[in-house]
């Protein structure tokens, strides 16, 4: 009983939060993904306050589960009519660690041998998802429509933490680009080595973004870049935090969790040092001036703000930057915003044709 009670309670503050939110005016559909989230998924449950870190620990692997379920179906659902995909185990190529793998897609019945390549990250608050991303198929899908451009994309299965800590899921992106940029790797799949850029959902465009300074410095930065609904600072102290935190799409419980889990030492502290070597505010982007980069937000998003200071951060080191933000909560303004979907289309035809 004690099971279903919560279960019910978390099902009613979902509505509650989605339908009566006293500033997120939202569609219907925006309503209905945040009280599934809200109820099935429950990151407000991961996030909760008040209880240890051994129980918090002990509802990850659920928690991953139920992600799981929510999204591979659907991920494999959005792929099929596109791509033929493969999984592979790319060798180590930056940092430490093992081999990394990703999940290579190449248009179906493509010929071609200089294809645009995409080295994606998906989202999860570097705590849930993997490599079988539902939402970045999504969106890359709505990309090939109506004649858009054919086009490889590889998403990477970044390790989570806590089992590890960041930079560790960034150097995985940026292993995971300079192994893709093998010409003989390239060739096997139709794509162009001088070509390729990093994009990312939330959590999956703060390691992007990190990856894309790294190789940036290395002289192998990418083309270009984007970030969809970005993770940008463990801060977390702008106006749309307070105001949407308590959205189930991306709850602010949760995430300060995540940002925890990701940068806490041994000791169990988050230092100075660790809060700006974690923000996407404090990297450094000059090495990939001229190149064009997409910042997608959404206007009810806790993460909007920090979306905001994270364009003006790629602007101020000379990228060609397009920010947009649509009528909706997090990852959903390309399916609640026609006008944005149009843009952010439009955006991806254009900087991959080019």
């Amino acid at each position: 009983m004690g099971n279903v009670a919560a279960t019910l309670a978390q099902v009613c503050e979902a509505v509650r939060t989605a339908v009566w939110h006293k500033h997120a005016k939202t569609s219907f559909l925006d309503k209905v993904v945040n009280i599934a989230i809200g109820s099935f998924l429950s990151l407000k449950w991961l996030g909760e306050k008040g209880i240890s870190e051994e129980e918090r620990l002990k509802r990850l692997p659920s928690m991953r589960k139920s992600m799981a379920f929510l999204t591979h179906t659907a991920y494999e659902g959005a792929s099929k009519k596109t791509w033929v995909k493969e999984e592979r185990e790319l060798p180590r190529a930056y940092g430490k660690g093992g081999p990394v793998r990703v999940m290579i897609h190449k248009p179906i019945g493509s010929i071609r041998t200089d294809l645009p390549m995409i080295v994606w990250g998906h989202g999860g608050g570097l705590n849930i998802g993997d490599f079988k991303d539902s939402m970045g198929a999504e969106v890359l899908a709505m990309v090939t429509k109506d004649g858009g451009p054919e086009f490889c994309w590889a998403s990477v299965d970044y390790r989570l933490v806590p089992e590890v800590r960041l930079p560790e899921p960034n150097d995985d992106m940026v292993s995971a680009f300079l192994s893709l940029s093998n010409k003989d790797l390239a060739e096997e799949y139709g794509y162009s080595v001088q070509n390729m850029g990093l994009g990312g959902m939330s959590a999956g465009a703060l390691v992007s973004g990190h990856a894309a300074s790294v190789l940036g410095k290395m002289g192998k930065g990418p083309k270009f870049f984007a970030g969809l609904y970005p993770m940008v600072d463990p801060n977390m102290d702008t106006a749309s935090h307070q105001l949407y935190g308590d959205m189930d799409a991306c709850p602010g419980v949760w995430l300060r969790e995540c940002w925890r889990w990701a940068l806490e030492d041994e000791q169990g502290e988050v230092s100075e040092k660790a809060l700006k070597e974690g923000s996407l505010l404090h990297a450094d982007f000059k090495a990939l001036a001229g190149s064009r980069a997409l910042i997608l937000l959404g206007d009810f998003d806790l993460l909007k703000d920090e979306g905001i200071k994270f364009g003006e951060v790629l602007v101020n080191a000379g990228l060609k930057v397009e920010v947009m933000s649509g009528c909706a909560t997090h990852c959903m303004a390309h399916l609640c915003d026609a006008e944005v979907k149009r843009k952010m289309c439009k955006w991806f035809r254009e900087t991959l044709s080019a």
